[in-house]
């Protein structure tokens, strides 16, 4: 074999690691979700989360966790770019009609998820420009 193969400052490791980067974030803002949820059915007099219904949160969690699912698996461009746009939409129409809104919630997640995907659209970019 060569020692190329082995390389960790091959570009083509790096995008796999940035396009991992963005699946693990995926999988903790589903996890987030669930914790927030199940805390809103247990103190529901509280602030904490938001007053959607069961299915709604459950279709919210299915649909991140199959887009960062499909990128881990497939590294696609359009499940990153639908990441990242999807959870997006949804922060910020929680940050403006929730109850709990607030500005550094929104700007708490610009700052990790939103950086995250961004470099998980990056990758996938990379890793399909670098795998032809």
């Amino acid at each position: 074999m060569k020692k190329a193969k082995f390389d960790k400052s091959d570009p083509i490791y790096k995008a796999l690691a940035q396009v991992k980067l963005a699946c693990i974030m995926g999988y903790i803002s589903c996890g987030l979700t669930i914790i927030l949820f199940l805390l809103k059915l247990r103190f529901p007099d509280s602030f904490i989360g938001t007053d959607y219904p069961l299915w709604f949160v459950f279709v919210d969690v299915c649909i991140i966790i199959l887009l960062s699912i499909l990128l881990a698996i497939k590294k696609s461009r359009v499940c990153a770019i639908l990441l990242l746009v999807y959870t997006g939409i949804g922060q910020m129409a929680s940050a403006l009609t929730g109850p709990g809104a607030t500005a550094p919630s929104l700007v708490m997640w610009i700052v990790f998820f939103g950086v995250a995907y961004v470099y998980g659209i990056i990758g996938a970019f990379t890793y399909q420009r670098l795998k032809k």
